[in-house]
């Protein structure tokens, strides 16, 4: 069965048919499978193995196999001799490997919100390749993300596809698989505008238009916070007054707050920097307004908790951008602000790094660019 077509007759309507006798080799939704009759039954039998020139090199010996026992008398009618006997890498399928994959990144990130992206890539893994090995070819890879394109933004195909080719790479090293068919799989996500920071004169606004708000002055002091900070919310969600110094002149920031669970911080690292003289007196007015215990949160929900950060950006920080007159960014933008201030007023990257968490690459490359000013382009053309 060298070709494939041995052992098959052309039948009047123009298809192939097994040869009586033979074993013909079939390929059923990208599996191959063998087929044949024996002794007036039609035997059926799936490999596992995906369609590809060296399975079905592998198909057709198994074929040879097959057709030389019934040739002598010694064919199994069980068809156990026929059977893959171990389980091969081949005969894993995408999903299981997937499954087995995201198991496995549940106890190294330990994080539900940091699992999401995974679990998410999980749901449409079995959705697209059903039961199909995970000895995919790259044309494969390419069409799912193709098909992944027309339900998602090109951002997040691009960080499923990621997920995949982590997940390959992975199986690889405990030999589940042989190849990577996400390796050379590239997703083009449009270039995406530099977000713009708020200006001193729009930080103030915002400052001034929550403490003048009847009903959102609650939330001046936290706001004030994130402001002189740059701190991520969640991380100022989560602030604890025993991550105060005793004198309110340093703060630790190890912890953040969300969906509420309390975690480390994203980079899980912590931080201690010192505190503004503003931010010290402001803090230290908060602790004399009542008696606080070391794990009470320093800037909770008005109805007690946690401050829910969607609820915030939905209701508070909307209206109050409104009232002032200032462009809507969301809340995440005040980090980005910070960074771009601070360096305006002198700062190093260094010191920067240390009070926001950023490593100092990540300050050059999404921050500072905007510091600098925008490239000017020269009038090449003036006499």
């Amino acid at each position: 069965m060298g070709s494939g077509t041995e052992g098959l007759k052309v039948s009047e309507n123009g298809r192939k048919r097994a040869l009586k006798g033979s074993v013909a080799v079939r390929c059923k939704n990208d599996w191959l499978g063998l087929r044949w009759t024996w002794g007036g039954q039609r035997y059926e039998i799936s490999l596992g193995l995906v369609d590809s020139r060296v399975n079905r090199t592998v198909a057709e010996r198994k074929a040879k196999l097959i057709e030389q026992d019934m040739l002598t008398e010694r064919f199994d009618p069980t068809l156990e001799r026929y059977k893959p006997q171990i389980q091969t890498s081949e005969a894993v399928s995408a999903v299981e490997l997937f499954e087995k994959f995201v198991t496995w990144k549940s106890k190294q990130v330990g994080e539900e919100d940091s699992m999401l992206k995974y679990t998410a890539c999980l749901s449409y893994t079995r959705q697209y390749f059903r039961k199909l090995p995970a000895t995919i070819s790259e044309e494969q890879a390419t069409q799912f993300r193709d098909w992944l394109a027309k339900k998602l933004a090109p951002i997040t195909v691009r960080e499923r596809i990621s997920s995949l080719r982590s997940c390959w790479r992975w199986g690889m090293r405990r030999k589940l698989v042989a190849e990577n068919p996400w390796q050379e799989v590239k997703v083009k996500v449009p270039p995406k505008q530099r977000l713009n920071p708020f200006t001193k004169e729009e930080t103030q606004k915002i400052l001034k238009g929550f403490s003048t708000d009847p009903w959102y002055a609650y939330y001046t002091d936290f706001v004030e916070f994130l402001l002189s900070t740059g701190c991520r919310i969640g991380e100022a969600v989560g602030l604890r007054w025993k991550h105060l110094s005793a004198d309110c002149s340093e703060i630790w920031i190890g912890e953040s707050f969300g969906r509420g669970k309390r975690k480390p911080t994203k980079t899980n690292k912590a931080r201690w920097f010192e505190l503004s003289p503003r931010l010290k007196d402001m803090f230290l007015a908060r602790k004399k307004t009542g008696s606080y215990r070391p794990d009470d949160l320093i800037f909770p929900a008005r109805r007690g908790g946690a401050i829910d950060d969607k609820t915030f950006n939905k209701y508070a920080w909307k209206t109050i951008l409104e009232q002032v007159g200032v462009p809507y960014r969301m809340p995440r933008s005040v980090r980005h602000s910070f960074v771009s201030n601070a360096a305006h007023q002198g700062l190093t990257p260094s010191e920067i790094s240390d009070i926001t968490g950023h490593s100092e690459e990540t300050i050059f490359r999404h921050y500072l660019g905007s510091v600098r000013g925008r490239a000017k382009l020269p009038d090449l053309l003036k006499d």
